[in-house]
């Protein structure tokens, strides 16, 4: 059985996790091209990536292959709840993408992934994390639940008659 590495992501992958979340736009866009388009270069730009590898409110870990290739990512961020009264003061991490490249699906690299990103929001001192998975991605949702996360909030949608789905502005 292969082994795969987790590491935090530096500034010298940036690449790799360019390459990474390629694969994971390019499966949403063949999914739900409603919602997300085509465009040219990095969706996600070297200076936005340098942020969370840089700062003290994000990190990126990557998966890598026995030969080194990274095949996997999770990108996360810490978040404190906006001081509303209605609302419980805390602090939370956000999954803002778990990613693994569909050749090394089903080895674990996910759960490794998501074990990472459990153990950095704990040595912080955060209790909760947060993330959203598309109702189309079943095999996400599978994983998720095998550990332990269970949803709270939905998110619906409705594509209006007879609007192309354009906003102004």
């Amino acid at each position: 059985m292969q082994t795969h590495t987790i590491r935090q992501a530096s500034a010298t992958d940036i690449p790799a996790i360019q390459r990474i979340y390629a694969y994971g736009d390019a499966y949403h866009r063949a999914v739900a091209p409603w919602f997300f388009r085509e465009h040219e270069g990095p969706a996600r730009s070297e200076e936005y990536l340098l942020q969370s590898l840089t700062g003290d409110q994000a990190a990126i870990f990557l998966a890598d292959d026995p030969a080194g290739e990274a095949v996997g990512l999770v990108h996360l961020f810490e978040r404190t709840a906006p001081e509303l009264p209605f609302l419980t003061p805390r602090r939370y991490a956000v999954i803002e993408a778990l990613i693994v490249l569909p050749e090394v699906q089903r080895h674990g690299i996910g759960a490794a992934l998501l074990r990472q990103a459990e153990a950095w929001a704990l040595e912080r001192g955060i209790g909760q994390i947060e993330l959203g998975v598309w109702e189309f991605n079943a095999t996400a949702q599978r994983l998720y639940e095998r550990m332990g996360y269970a949803t709270v909030r939905r998110t619906l949608h409705k594509q209006l008659a007879g609007s192309d789905g354009e906003t102004d502005g």
